[in-house]
């Protein structure tokens, strides 16, 4: 079995894109050793890094980083070339290839006219577009939860036997020892609250913000870390954040990216990591911040409903309910952080994706 995959994240900036594709591979060459592996991007580097040298992997580089030239004539060609039994893309598959393709469609919320207004319309038609074609198109059609399987099925007529749900999972984190003083003494922190996310309106940044001058955490001596790149806020949220520098100038701290071992770091100290987001086709952090032995407040919307083991589970709209959440978190002194630890490492285990994809795989072979 030869497997094609587009990897052009990697050396980009970081997304949950390529730690599903980390995750995945990593334990997908363990569990078949004896399948080849092309990986196709623009930093040979840095797909290097992730997915080392070993005999059945292979890199092929990308000359453009424009991504319509990208799957319209360097993809097409290298999958001419490499002729893989499957080559397998995140949302977005070449218009025109002969290869079958597996595609993970992580989420389509720009699609329920719910969530609309948090994305550009120019977005909305071409990705639409090009998500639908791409989901309709795949040989295998995989996607990270229940919910986004039921949504694409309803808005892109996908037969749900025919989604293949392959959870995000976590690792271990690499060191369960103490958080970084260095680290954290060159922020200046001491006690904080963490949310880690792209600054956007959906991921609800303005209801933390509220929850942090309605609880008077700045009088307590927290500082609000946010780690995440930036991307647009709303005038909503503008206008607060004017209204209100006395409670939060100075001790809202925005770091646009970071090493994992340095996240982790992040993680293990915060007092409480609050994910309030308004709709999420996985959501990935809460999980990142149990097994890093953090206590979590997290957002009960869209796939999060699936988070319920969490004891303060919480509907992001009500903001005396998240207030309420964060002040019983800060207060909890008998949370079960090891136990969630545990829970969280059993259920989402990458393995248990790959082997939910090498199934799918061999059984869509066995049919050609």
């Amino acid at each position: 079995m030869k497997l094609l995959i587009d990897a052009h994240k990697f050396g980009e900036k970081h997304e949950g894109t390529s730690t599903y594709l980390a995750g995945m591979y990593h334990a997908l060459m363990v569990l078949h050793p004896e399948w080849e592996y092309v990986f196709v991007g623009t930093h040979q580097n840095a797909m290097q890094t992730v997915f080392g040298q070993r005999p059945n992997v292979q890199y092929r580089l990308l000359k453009s980083h424009n991504r319509f030239w990208r799957m319209l004539v360097e993809m097409p060609r290298i999958l001419r070339e490499e002729r893989p039994d499957f080559a397998h893309f995140q949302y977005i598959s070449p218009l025109w290839t002969a290869t079958s393709c597996i595609v993970t469609t992580h989420d389509i919320l720009f699609e329920e006219a719910r969530f609309q207004a948090y994305f550009p319309k120019t977005y909305r038609l071409i990705n639409g577009f090009l998500f639908r074609r791409s989901a309709i198109k795949a040989r295998i059609l995989c996607t990270v939860s229940a919910y986004s399987k039921a949504k694409i099925a309803k808005h892109y007529g996908k037969d749900p036997d025919h989604i293949v749900v392959t959870p995000n999972a976590v690792q271990k984190p690499s060191n369960d020892g103490a958080p970084s003083n260095a680290l954290l003494e060159a922020y200046g922190l001491d006690r904080f609250l963490l949310l880690v996310s792209r600054i956007e309106p959906r991921k609800n940044h303005l209801a933390l913000y509220r929850s942090f001058v309605d609880l008077g955490l700045r009088a307590q001596g927290f500082k609000l870390v946010l780690i995440g790149k930036s991307e647009w806020q709303s005038a909503e949220t503008l206008a607060f954040l004017a209204t209100h520098k006395a409670e939060l100038e100075g001790v809202v701290i925005h770091i646009q990216d970071l090493e994992l071992s340095q996240l982790e770091a992040f993680y293990r100290a915060a007092e409480v990591f609050v994910y309030p987001s308004i709709a999420e086709g996985f959501g990935i952090p809460p999980l990142e911040a149990a097994v890093c032995g953090t206590k979590v407040v997290c957002s009960n919307a869209t796939a999060m409903k699936d988070f319920d083991f969490f004891p303060y589970h919480v509907d992001p709209s009500d903001q005396q309910a998240l207030n309420r959440a964060i002040q019983q978190a800060l207060d909890d002194q008998h949370y079960d952080h090891q136990g969630l630890k545990e829970l969280v490492l059993a259920r989402y285990q990458w393995s248990r994706s790959a082997q939910i994809l090498a199934s799918a795989i061999t059984t869509s072979h066995g049919q050609a």
